[in-house]
């Protein structure tokens, strides 16, 4: 009867030539695997970044600029014989989702700019200044632009003093910093002339002085 072929016992080289074959092999795939994940890794954080990039270059931006000055005729317009009126600040509202957007605040000269990120060019956008104490506006109370038309537009407020106010006897004004960090929520006056900013995202507060 045939049993099958003779089992023949290892030599003791044979077994750690086999043993040295498995470690090789169990090396390799480690390495594959190693590799593998690490590409897989790459190609996510290629597609997060790529996603990020593709985000943030389709959110428009736009330069608006704003105005205020002292209508001393209440015709509307900065007439050559005006003086400005200093930080006024002026609120910026997406009414399209009913989102603040931000808030801008005018220098000594009366005028501001600011490069703002849009929601987009089908929003509509609502600007409406904070008056200072003593005036009333000589224009609309708020403009309203579309973002496909605020780059570039310069949006102006004239300020009347009110009935019976005595008009303000010039002095020195402390200068706004050139550069604010946050949303001003609060601005101040005090008695030295100083000029004191109290920010939000991040909390700060300026003192400015002239």
């Amino acid at each position: 009867m045939y049993r099958g072929p003779r089992e023949t016992a290892m030599t003791p080289e044979a077994e750690q030539r086999q043993k040295a074959n498995k470690r090789y092999v169990l090396v390799v795939v480690a390495s594959l695997i190693v590799v593998l994940g690490l590409f897989i890794g790459a190609g996510l954080w290629l597609i997060q970044w790529l996603g990020h990039s593709a985000l943030v270059g389709s959110v428009p931006r736009a330069r608006v600029a704003f105005e205020t000055w002292r209508d001393d005729n209440r015709d509307g317009v900065w007439d050559a014989s005006e003086p400005s009126v200093a930080y006024v600040m002026i609120d910026a509202t997406d009414i399209t989702d009913g989102l603040p957007r931000f808030r801008a605040v005018t220098g000594l000269d009366g005028r501001t700019a600011v490069q703002a990120n849009l929601a987009g060019d089908d929003h509509v956008y609502e600007f409406t200044p904070i008056l200072p104490s003593g005036y009333e506006l000589t224009t609309p109370e708020f403009v309203r632009l579309d973002g496909a038309e605020i780059d570039g537009v310069i949006v102006g407020f004239g300020l009347a003093l009110l009935p019976g106010q005595p008009t303000p006897t010039p002095r020195p004004m402390a200068p706004l910093p050139e550069l604010v960090e946050g949303t001003v929520v609060r601005m101040e006056a005090t008695a030295d002339d100083s000029l004191w900013l109290e920010t939000e995202e991040p909390k700060l507060v300026y003192r400015c002085t002239p």
